[in-house]
């Protein structure tokens, strides 16, 4: 094995197993703190891998291929998708402060991040350019424009096909003035309830997005804590800062890696060639369109997988090198694998919600996606409660008929409930919060658990 020194500060750094390296050390840590499925404990430090080797280039016959990764996390409420993610962000915010991309995000607001524009008075400015960038957001709904019409969410799906692809198109660049694509490079971490299936048409799993992103929808069995053990003296947390500094260094190393050299060429193409084949018989389905995608999928987190364990060397020409052996290949293909059976569980649960939504036939307007706005922003603010006011003000609602309609399907589809006895059932400062200065009590409703678990 060989040992290569960090450029910038000299420290040396030695190839250790994938359970030694940067994502086998914070995949422990995350399923020994929050027990998340095991793919998304996996998947959050591939991601910051990913952008410590941001500069990475691959020539192959198909083109250049970057490491960048995309990750989609869609299960249900409780399983641990949030505070693997926050460490995640908290990771690269020391890593590089100008990595993490903003929470709001529009494909004009991103290209102008990339460009290094903004406007002052009304006139545009060239700042500092951010080529790279790390997206991550645990409301997926949110972050692709959870608005009301197909047309934003759409969009910006078709965008981050762009991100994935390593480029920004002229159309939208020449918005600013520029002429031709823009390079950018970007990877993605994000979570999202059943709330962000309920927007996504057929075309999202056949072409685009879709079928670059790796799939997960799992489950866990809580274990029972020991409350000893479970709170920090003076709030400090040793195992988790001494994560953090180990990664942080280990990811600044890796930025001096500039190529990748595949070693097991002949794994990767003898799977390559079969997926190929497999697809080619399924025709145009949901399922080739996506196993065609697999194989450079594979290639990308081989890379990650390697760069991991430290597998780089020096060369005196191309400078230092990310060496993927046969195990970083076989582990990639092995969990690809492994991605696409839960990504069969997302599309089970997007069926789902897509049948679930057609069984309204009386509220015919009412979506999953306006059921989900009204219990996002009307009613977990207020611990998920609402009145008709209450939502009729928070969502805008100029027609108290549309308010009706969605309460309506809300009680219908088993998502709401009304509180029959506001004065006992409520606590005294909810009780205050929903009171009218005259007339009677309004009418409570309470999100349910299903209600909770489907739209949180």
């Amino acid at each position: 094995m060989s040992v290569a020194s960090s450029p910038s500060s000299g420290q040396e750094f030695q190839p250790v197993s994938f359970e030694d390296g940067i994502i086998g050390k914070f995949e422990h840590f995350i399923t020994d703190r929050w027990e998340p499925g095991r793919m998304w404990s996996r998947a959050i430090p591939t991601a910051l891998v990913s952008m410590g080797v941001a500069q990475v280039e691959l020539s192959d016959r198909m083109g250049v291929l970057k490491p960048n990764m995309f990750f989609v996390n869609i299960s249900p409420s409780g399983t641990g998708k949030s505070p693997p993610l926050r460490l995640g962000k908290h990771v690269m915010k020391r890593f590089e402060p100008t990595y993490p991309a903003p929470g709001k995000f529009t494909p004009p607001g991103f290209t102008q991040r990339v460009l290094g524009l903004s406007m002052r008075n009304g006139q545009q400015v060239q700042g500092t350019p951010h080529p790279y960038n790390l997206i991550a957001s645990d409301e997926m709904s949110k972050l692709l424009g959870l608005s009301k019409g197909p047309g934003p969410f759409s969009e910006n799906l078709e965008f981050f096909s762009e991100l994935w692809d390593g480029e920004i198109e002229g159309q939208i660049t020449r918005t600013y003035g520029y002429e031709g694509s823009v390079p950018v490079y970007a990877s993605l971490m994000g979570a999202s309830s059943d709330l962000f299936l309920s927007r996504l048409e057929d075309d999202f799993f056949i072409q685009g997005t879709g079928n670059r992103i790796l799939f997960m929808r799992e489950t866990v069995n809580p274990k029972d804590i020991n409350g000893d053990e479970f709170f920090f003296p003076l709030g400090r947390d040793p195992e988790r800062e001494n994560l953090i500094e180990d990664t942080v260094q280990k990811l600044k190393f890796l930025q001096s890696c500039r190529g990748a050299i595949i070693m097991p060429a002949d794994i990767w193409a003898e799977y390559r060639n079969r997926i190929a084949r497999q697809a080619a018989a399924g025709g145009a389905t949901l399922e080739s369109s996506y196993l065609i995608k697999m194989p450079e999928n594979a290639l990308k987190l081989a890379i990650n997988y390697a760069a991991s364990r430290l597998s780089v060397r020096q060369d005196q020409q191309l400078g230092y090198m990310v060496n993927v052996f046969e195990e970083d290949m076989r582990r990639a293909i092995e969990d690809i694998e492994t991605y696409n059976e839960l990504r069969k569980k997302v599309l089970d649960a997007w069926r789902e919600v897509r049948y679930e939504s057609r069984r309204r036939p009386m509220l015919p307007t009412t979506s999953d996606y306006e059921l989900g706005r009204m219990v996002m922003l009307s009613a977990k603010p207020h611990g998920w409660l609402m009145t008709r006011s209450s939502v009729q003000g928070d969502l805008d609602l100029a027609n108290p008929t549309e308010v009706n309609n969605i309460l309506a399907a809300g009680v219908a589809g088993g998502y709401l409930e009304e509180i029959s006895d506001p004065g006992k059932e409520l606590t005294r400062e909810q009780y205050i919060h929903f009171k009218h200065r005259g007339g009677p009590y309004p009418q409570v409703f309470k999100v349910t658990e299903k209600g909770v678990t489907r739209f949180d």
